[in-house]
């Protein structure tokens, strides 16, 4: 699924994700497309880049990367320029598209002379892709914007019937009008007001449990998505059905699984970057920014201690291997001395007796 531009910005470049009002269909698809904006805001901030041209603005090349999946940068009269098109062509031997086919008003303003709408991939064009895949974030911020929604609309129908104690059954339309003005006046936060005693005449009050019904699955639901989202970016955001205190190891638990994504949408701009050089000649670079850079680090930084601690035991385990040599050579070597003295001992034995034997003859 890719997204609508014309749903997410207006003509005059201002987001349309606006609530007016909280209720009816608009109303969720102008929250879910809010949601969306504020976490691309957040994710715009995931890379930093250096050395590109003004044809290349950083916030679009990674808005058309997140939401896309994908953007080409062409060539027209000796500027670079990041655009997205349409991926297409006879399928190469890998069945990748092999053809970029542009349509970009503003660019053919801006150069009426430029006729050129097809280009060839890895020929007169470079494609950036988001992940090996093309995918971007957008189908997966859908989903999650989608189901915080759901949940949020839950919770808000979930206050206000927690405003009505009683169910309202009307007999009458005058019944039904008044308890239909007394329940809207009760949704807009006001106090109801009964009128007439024709009003309490015509109708009849059921009890409604929903008043008593609590809000902490609710609340747990938010959060988890939140969670989960936020994970999904390679942010650590756990969340934990646990209703106390959080060991520090229980909170690590998840850190393998953050950035294995980012991981991967930085080698691809890595690449794509690399290639634009090969055929443009533009020198440029991405890092890891933000939060996503810091977490790089302290991993990095991790890992250099993990090393340095096995270079350490590795050390010291060949040096007591070596004492443990020594001195088993040592103690080898003392079972030889003592022999040695033995026979010593015993051929002076022997000198001492051949001696006295000798004396005793003469």
């Amino acid at each position: 699924m890719k997204p609508d531009f014309t749903a997410m910005f207006s003509p005059l470049g201002v987001p349309c994700g606006y609530v007016e009002e909280f209720s009816g269909p608009q109303y969720k698809r102008d929250l879910i497309t809010q949601k969306i904006q504020y976490m691309l805001n957040r994710t715009q901030r995931m890379f930093d880049y250096d050395g590109l041209p003004d044809g290349i603005p950083r916030d679009i090349l990674e808005l058309y990367l997140q939401t896309i999946g994908y953007a080409g940068v062409i060539d027209i009269d000796g500027n670079l320029f990041i655009t997205w098109g349409t991926l297409g062509g006879v399928p190469n031997e890998f069945y990748r598209p092999t053809k970029f086919i542009v349509a970009n008003p503003g660019l053919q303003r801006r150069f009426p002379e430029w006729q050129k709408h097809e280009y060839t991939i890895d020929e007169d064009c470079i494609i950036i892709r988001n992940d090996a895949l093309y995918m971007g974030l957008y189908p997966a911020f859908n989903h999650y914007a989608n189901m915080l929604t759901e949940n949020e609309i839950t919770m808000h129908i979930d206050s206000v019937n927690r405003r009505v104690v009683d169910l309202l059954t009307a007999e009458n339309d005058s019944g039904f009008n008044s308890a239909k003005k007394y329940l809207a006046d009760v949704a807009d936060g006001k106090q109801g007001v009964i009128m007439s005693k024709a009003f309490m005449d015509g109708i009849t009050a059921q009890p409604y449990g929903g008043a008593a019904r609590g809000s902490t699955e609710l609340i747990e639901i938010e959060q988890y998505w939140n969670g989960q989202w936020l994970n999904f970016t390679g942010l650590n955001a756990n969340y934990n059905m646990k209703r106390e205190a959080v060991m520090s190891g229980e909170a690590e638990l998840n850190d393998d699984a953050l950035l294995p994504l980012v991981d991967e949408m930085l080698y691809w701009r890595e690449q794509g970057l690399k290639d634009v050089e090969e055929m443009f000649g533009l020198a440029a670079s991405v890092s890891l920014s933000s939060a996503w850079g810091q977490r790089a680090e302290a991993n990095d930084l991790y890992e250099d201690k993990q090393e340095a601690e096995a270079e350490k035991a590795e050390a010291e385990a060949d040096k007591a291997e070596a004492e443990a040599e020594a001195e088993a050579e040592a103690a080898e070597e003392q079972p030889e001395e003592t022999d040695t003295s033995e026979e010593t001992d015993t051929s002076e034995e022997t000198e001492e007796s051949e001696e006295t034997d000798g004396e005793n003859n003469e």
